[in-house]
């Protein structure tokens, strides 16, 4: 895998999402270049890290969501095949923090970056230091 990422990181791209819903795809086709570029980057330097982040998203958490003190913000489509809105809510219902959910009509599971209001959205709920 490090090495086909390094090799061609859009097609490498290409060939991990091939099977992921039409709508996603484009999504991903049209951030291609930004996107083959930050896999080429998370690989740089081997691409271990890379490959253990992706298998924990397939596991339960290792921690209880009840214990999370910081304020929760959901940004989500209604439409997301790679992450349902109801495992995020089912996941997230013992959190006593949700303060807020943002879930955009039809969207799929890169709504929440597909325009620049969205992303100020996200961007604006970090705490300022």
């Amino acid at each position: 895998l490090e090495v086909a990422v390094r090799a061609d990181p859009l097609e490498s791209l290409r060939k991990m999402t091939s099977t992921w819903p039409a709508d996603e795809r484009e999504w991903l086709e049209r951030n291609s270049k930004a996107l083959a570029g930050d896999m080429a980057e998370a690989t740089r330097q081997g691409a271990v890290g890379w490959w253990l982040d992706g298998q924990a998203f397939g596991q339960l958490w290792p921690f209880d969501v009840a214990e999370i003190r910081a304020p929760i913000h959901v940004f989500h489509g209604d439409s997301d095949s790679l992450a349902p809105l109801p495992v995020i809510r089912r996941s997230l219902a013992r959190a006593a923090r949700v303060k807020e959910e943002r879930i955009y009509l039809g969207g799929n599971h890169f709504a929440p970056w597909a325009t620049r209001e969205r992303q100020a959205a996200m961007l604006a709920v970090i705490p300022r230091l």
